[in-house]
């Protein structure tokens, strides 16, 4: 973890350039209270964020190391997994959010399979039933491929 973590700076004991190691960060907007609950606010976001600036400084090889679907307020009726419209809301999202951690080392969804989530199964925690239930595309080339920000938010990529 970087700086941002607070446990202090951890190259200050690398010494020389270190070989085979990276950074980790966790980027969930479900406990980010900087950016308004909506899906408007999360479209924007996943599209102008960059997860490697800050005290990454763009020079730190970066990992996201774990990210969800999951918004903060999850019974909203805007974020329900029911709505009619939710499974291509929550498609675009993923493009979003895939869109800046591609910029990145790599990336890694949480988690590949879970169980029930408060009595129900909850892709949006789930990569495997998030492709079960078509949310994610089997195609992540053509995820990344896309032009999805200029579609969500008006602008280009």
């Amino acid at each position: 973890m970087d700086t941002r973590w607070g446990e202090g700076n951890p190259v200050q004991h690398w010494g020389s350039a270190p070989y085979f190691s990276m950074f980790d960060d966790h980027k969930y907007l479900h406990w980010d209270n900087g950016v308004p609950a909506t899906r408007r606010d999360y479209l924007f976001h996943s599209c102008y964020d960059d997860v490697g600036a800050g005290s990454n400084g763009g020079n730190k090889p970066l990992i996201v190391g774990e990210w969800s679907l999951s918004p903060r307020d999850e019974n909203n009726a805007a974020f329900h997994i029911n709505s009619p419209d939710a499974i291509s809301w929550y498609g675009q999202w993923f493009a979003t959010q895939l869109k800046d951690y591609e910029k990145q080392r790599g990336w890694v969804f949480w988690t590949w399979k879970t169980n029930w989530i408060g009595g129900r199964n909850d892709w949006r925690w789930g990569y495997q039933q998030a492709v079960k239930a078509g949310v994610i595309s089997k195609n992540i080339d053509a995820v990344v491929a896309a032009n999805v920000c200029k579609s969500c938010c008006g602008t280009l990529d």
